[in-house]
């Protein structure tokens, strides 16, 4: 989190550490974006000013601690119940993704907050912790962990802020499959996985770590060909300020120009913004839905 604040009369300065409570929208229609701590906070004079930067209140002490250790025969649900409680907070984990079952799975000199990090790459998923939960759901999906549908946005002329608009649609990114490796423990051999990933396309994406289990290898795979289809079509946009902007939820553009209008996206990353030159902005960033 970065918030930036008008200083002007100079306000009582908030110390490193403090909980920040942050609510967006206008009059009493507010909507609570969460609650932060601040890690560190810059003061401007003449013209005053005063920016916060900190990180989810969760996101500490637990967080960051290093660890070593593994998991035999173990659900990611379950594993991210294990850490959710380490940490003090509420699992709130994707039916789907929450399935896949590990042989073994081992967290070598890493934060939790790496390790999840990790884990959400190799499963196509969003992790985040506020709130009092940890939210580890599938990624494109238009869904909160709990299966329920964000709620969708339509980007219109009279919603977007005027030459802020950019779509880039680009084959860079694009293969026709992804491989990855694992290691066959009854052989001793290194095995591959192929899935399918833009037919349009004749290159092949190989991962380079092995992993341990077919399984893996293939969730892996299926992950990576979904990251990199989405990078096919990329967009950034600034609307007028709307609180109810998630990251994770759908969106279409409607009436901005042919060729874009109608196509299924999703919103990756949304911040909101106050300036005194420009008042509530949200800015959002995206890319084709899978």
């Amino acid at each position: 989190m970065r918030l930036k604040l008008d200083d002007n009369p100079p306000a009582e300065i908030p110390q490193p550490g403090a909980r920040i409570a942050v609510s967006l929208g206008y009059g009493e229609n507010l909507v609570p974006m969460g609650s932060y701590l601040a890690e560190e906070v810059e003061v401007e004079c003449l013209p005053y000013a005063i920016t916060i930067h900190g990180k989810a209140a969760e996101m500490g002490g637990p967080v960051k601690e290093m660890r070593r250790r593994h998991w035999d025969q173990v659900s990611l649900k379950d594993v991210i119940a294990d850490i959710a409680g380490e940490i003090g907070v509420q699992p709130v984990v994707d039916a789907a993704l929450g399935a896949f079952h590990y042989e073994w799975l081992g967290q070598i000199a890493e934060s939790n907050a790496a390790f999840l990090e990790r884990l959400a790459e190799r499963h196509g998923a969003l992790f985040s912790i506020k709130d009092g939960r940890l939210v580890f759901a599938k990624r494109g999906a238009g869904q909160s962990a709990t299966g329920k549908p964000l709620t969708g946005l339509v980007v219109t002329p009279a919603t977007l802020i005027t030459g802020s608009c950019r779509v880039t649609f680009s084959t860079r990114s694009v293969y026709r499959t992804v491989k990855a490796t694992w290691m066959d423990r009854t052989t001793g051999r290194k095995r591959s996985v192929t899935v399918q990933g833009d037919k349009d396309s004749d290159a092949e994406f190989e991962i380079g770590q092995p992993f341990a289990t077919r399984d893996e290898a293939k969730a892996a795979a299926e992950a990576k060909a979904g990251s990199l289809g989405r990078k096919k079509l990329q967009f950034t946009a600034s609307l007028i300020g709307d609180p109810t902007i998630r990251a994770g939820a759908p969106v279409q553009f409607s009436g901005v120009r042919p060729g874009v209008d109608g196509l299924p996206l999703i919103i990756e990353e949304a911040t909101h913004r106050f300036s005194k030159a420009n008042g509530y902005t949200t800015d959002i960033s995206g890319s084709i839905k899978d």
